[in-house]
């Protein structure tokens, strides 16, 4: 069926969302990048409305970073006992036309599979005929019950005030969504959307001027848990850009055992020159991002014309807090897995990106392929491998403005160049401190703390070696065995309960430990070290001037 254009509701949609858009300045560096990025300071009144923000999203999230069990309903549990979508009673949309606010729509007794929507989306906002700011939807199980949009957005939700409000979606599927107004298609909320048990997928955006916001989600904030956002996109043509194809969020998003995985920002411009910029392949986050065993894999960012593109895995600008986290198989021209920029084009409260039992393994990018950071880092326990930089930092590149801690971590076997056998792992002019580590190649123009070692630490494919992601095992006899550290006194390595951090004399370096037995250890007869490696760390001078 046709795809109907709300002009009235994308006007206030695009006109709110881009007082919440990434605004990074894009000026050209000697290398030849634009970059997001601005001062690294703050003027004291922008500085005090961050910690206000702050203070708003610490109510939202304890100090551990786990999401709070949700509260009980507040009003009435309503099935829904028809997978038509027509309006007759017992349908989809009846049951959500006679909703109020905390009501629960209960489509858990459904067993036809699919409900395929017919009459468009469903709008619960504050511009649509039913205004709801916090109702849950609960099914049978995501792989049970699906709502697919049929080529046509599917759920829309919020308010005039942005974060009122939540959408809670649980044990569903939403599928299918596409919308040509430069918005999500599947799930556009300028409030809260929280998934628990959620599946995302399959969902297209287009058409935003200057932005296309998101292509399956984009929300205030984004809250989840034992979900997944899969296989959308999100695409501008002409001077227009986008941005966050699972996902964009104008606020704070946490993950918790939750993937992003397939999704693809397509561009004809990196931006322009100021304020906007194509970015986050899986993720935008202009808030504070926090993930714990969670996976962000295959997402990309293209912008043929230019060849420029930020975060293919995710783009963040506030702080950024990874734990027991894989990022694998995702593209950019910088950050491959992730960028972490500088937060504002009008400077930087002092924000900060921490890794810790984390693994980026076979990401690509021109410069930065695991991760790329404006902002001081600091990663310990982790390991980053088999990306590759065609200029250059196949693991890690932080900026000469930023500093590097690096604690316990394996940086190896990252390729550089347009040929194999071209080695570059980490560019980091800013300084590197730490201990325990293991970096094969690093730039000239970057020194390393004295005990670092540069032997092949020995490691295994990316595989499903036990915990919630996937993650790569160390050989028999590698330099990394009893070498490490383990500063943040982690219980568990990366794959959690029942891998204990610390076995033997020491913790081993990287994310993850041999454990006692050594039953998953890899021998060394199936083990194909680096041969002929040729240290390729080019633009030592000016990659990041």
């Amino acid at each position: 069926m046709p795809i109907r254009f709300d002009s009235s509701r994308t006007r206030l949609a695009v006109a709110v969302a881009l007082v919440f858009a990434g605004t990074g300045a894009l000026q050209a560096q000697t290398s030849g990048f634009p970059a997001p990025n601005a001062a690294a300071t703050a003027t004291p009144h922008y500085t005090l409305r961050l910690a206000q923000r702050a203070a708003r999203r610490t109510e939202r999230l304890p100090a551990d970073g786990r999401l709070r069990s949700a509260a009980a309903p507040l009003g009435n549990v309503l099935p829904v006992t028809s997978c038509a979508d027509d309006g007759s009673t017992g349908t989809l949309r009846d049951v959500i036309a006679g909703a109020g606010e905390g009501d629960v729509v209960d489509l858990s007794a459904l067993t036809c599979g699919t409900i395929t929507l017919t009459q468009g989306v469903i709008d619960l906002s504050v511009l649509g005929t039913h205004h709801v700011n916090d109702l849950s939807l609960i099914g049978p199980g995501a792989a049970a019950l699906t709502i697919d949009g049929n080529d046509d957005r599917v759920l829309a939700h919020g308010d005039f005030q942005i974060g009122l409000g939540t959408l809670s979606v649980t044990d569903l599927t939403i599928a299918n969504g596409n919308y040509t107004g430069g918005l999500a298609s599947c799930i556009d909320s300028s409030g809260v959307v929280a998934l628990t048990r959620a599946v995302v997928t399959g969902c297209e955006a287009s058409g935003g001027a200057p932005l296309t916001f998101g292509g399956a989600v984009s929300a205030a904030y984004l809250e989840m848990t034992s979900s997944a956002i899969t296989d959308s996109h999100s695409s501008a043509t002409g001077d227009n850009v986008a941005i966050g194809a699972g996902a964009y969020v104008s606020g704070d998003a946490t993950l918790v055992e939750s993937t992003i995985s397939g999704s693809t920002v397509v561009a004809e411009t990196p931006g322009d020159g100021t304020y906007y910029l194509s970015a986050g392949g899986g993720l935008y986050v202009r808030g504070a991002l926090t993930m714990q065993r969670s996976a962000v894999s295959r997402n990309a960012v293209y912008v043929p014309s230019f060849n420029y593109g930020w975060g293919g895995g995710v783009f963040v600008r506030a702080d950024t807090s990874l734990e027991a986290s894989t990022f694998d198989g995702n593209f950019a021209t910088l950050g491959g897995g992730l960028y972490k920029a500088v937060f504002s084009h009008y400077g930087d409260p002092g924000t900060t990106l921490t890794v810790g039992n984390s693994t980026f393994s076979n990401n690509y990018a021109s410069m930065g392929a695991g991760l790329a950071s404006a902002r001081p880092a600091t990663i310990s326990n982790s390991t980053l491998t088999g990306g590759w930089g065609t200029f250059g930092a196949g693991g890690a590149w932080i900026k000469a403005d930023a500093d590097l801690v690096l604690q316990s971590s394996i940086v190896a076997r990252n390729r550089s160049g347009d040929y194999f056998g071209l080695y570059c792992d980490l560019i980091a002019r800013g300084g590197v401190t730490g201990a325990n580590n293991i970096v094969l190649v690093a730039s000239d123009a970057t020194t390393l703390p004295p005990d670092t070692l540069a032997q092949d630490p020995m490691l295994g494919l990316l595989a499903d070696n036990g915990g919630p992601t996937r993650t790569v095992l160390i050989y028999q006899g590698s330099p990394a065995l009893d070498a490490g550290a383990n500063p943040a006194a982690f219980a568990f390595d990366q794959r959690g309960d029942g891998f204990d951090r610390e076995v033997g004399a020491a913790a081993d370096i990287g994310a993850t430990e041999l454990q006692a037995g050594g039953s998953e250890f890899l021998f060394r007869d199936a083990f194909e070290p680096v041969r002929g490696a040729v240290d390729f760390c080019p633009f030592t001078d000016a990659e990041d001037s």
